[in-house]
């Protein structure tokens, strides 16, 4: 059985995925200091007869960090220290035009200690995933080119975007990538297109669900639309920039909530208002999913 929760990290982003043999990837390590650290809830997880009880404890096999952004790296420190992920993908940093990475904030200073100076991406022995793990990214070079992308969106279409498959399900896990990024893997990248139009059961929403990363190529490109898309971005004082097609062109899927007790056919949910998301998948392809609250 393959296990995932999206963390309700705020406005920011931390996916875990488990397969049947203990193997892990985290995608992106975002935390918020007013929700439960995603560190803290794994190390519940595995606790005797826990949830994740057969991941390896305080190991991570992988993790994915889909662009530098402090909302996706925020946890950098903990992650590193308490998981040591063995394998990590990322950007180098050095390829990014430096007025792209200023910063001066701590958390952004231990991710590149962490994650940049101090790692390889490579591994001797890589786990035997029992999932298939597709990322796919515009080359730096084409987001240098001005003509095709702004610059201040320079960092957010750099995002590493991945398709994760088993048993015939697939997710999309879209980073912060936008629109004109969308459109950039459609044209240029066959095997992207491919992967997406054979179908997206699950879509973790790009730009935790604002207009700026909504596509409707991609969604058209998906053919008979995601079963489910998920958010992490949700109304605030009344105003909102979430993208409302993502549920209206969503196919929806029973949803069981843990604190109610109910079960709902939902089109969209959200982390703002749902808490952390969990999906288990069988070796058939049957798919449970259930929110916090």
């Amino acid at each position: 059985m393959l296990k995932i929760v999206v963390f309700d990290v705020g406005n920011g982003s931390c996916a875990l995925i488990v397969d049947e043999g203990g193997n892990s990837l985290m995608i992106d390590c975002g935390c918020h200091s007013d929700k439960r650290n995603p560190v803290d809830l794994i190390k519940f997880f595995q606790q005797e007869n826990g949830w994740l009880q057969h991941m390896e404890k305080n190991k991570l096999s992988k993790i994915l960090i889909s662009h530098p952004d402090l909302d996706h790296i925020k946890n950098a420190a903990r992650v590193d220290a308490e998981l040591s992920p063995r394998i990590l993908l990322r950007r180098f940093l050095k390829d990014f035009p430096q007025e792209v990475l200023a910063s001066d904030d701590e958390n952004f200073k231990e991710y590149k200690r962490r994650f940049c100076d101090k790692y390889t991406a490579r591994v001797i022995n890589p786990p035997n995933w029992g999932f298939k793990f597709l990322p796919y990214k515009i080359q730096l070079r084409e987001l240098r080119d001005e003509s095709l992308f702004p610059r201040e969106k320079f960092k957010n279409n750099s995002s590493i975007v991945c398709v994760i498959e088993y048993s015939g399900r697939k997710f999309l896990f879209g980073g912060d990538m936008e629109k004109v990024g969308w459109k950039w893997l459609i044209e240029n990248c066959p095997d992207f297109k491919k992967d997406i139009a054979e179908g997206i059961d699950i879509f973790i929403a790009s730009h935790h669900g604002h207009k700026s990363g909504y596509s409707q190529e991609l969604m058209n490109l998906m053919g008979e639309e995601p079963k489910l898309s998920v958010l992490s971005k949700g109304s605030e004082s009344g105003k909102t920039d979430v993208e409302s097609r993502y549920s209206a062109q969503s196919e929806g899927l029973p949803v069981y909530n843990l604190s109610s007790r109910r079960t709902i056919v939902r089109k969209s949910i959200t982390t703002r208002f749902d808490g952390n998301i969990y999906f288990e998948l069988d070796l058939q392809g049957n798919m449970n999913v259930c929110t916090q609250k």
